[in-house]
């Protein structure tokens, strides 16, 4: 059932840090526009910065999955 929560992360895999990120038309704000898998553990989203440029981070998969907590059913 994907509307049912099991885990979740205790924060933010992706928060604003650099001044791209934290000032343009909406400051300290990034946004998911799409990811791609890169191999068996990378992944690359794509993300909107400030909403005023892309940008891409890669991340391991594993060390996503790794993180989560389980959410109360």
């Amino acid at each position: 059932d994907p509307r049912k929560v099991l885990a979740r992360s205790p924060a933010p895999i992706l928060a604003p840090g650099t001044a791209y990120e934290r000032l343009g038309l909406f400051n300290d704000t990034i946004f998911s526009c799409g990811v791609i898998h890169l191999d068996d553990d990378t992944i690359r989203m794509y993300y909107g910065a400030a909403d005023s440029c892309i940008a891409a981070a890669d991340f391991s998969v594993r060390e996503i999955i790794a993180s989560l907590e389980p959410w109360p059913t």
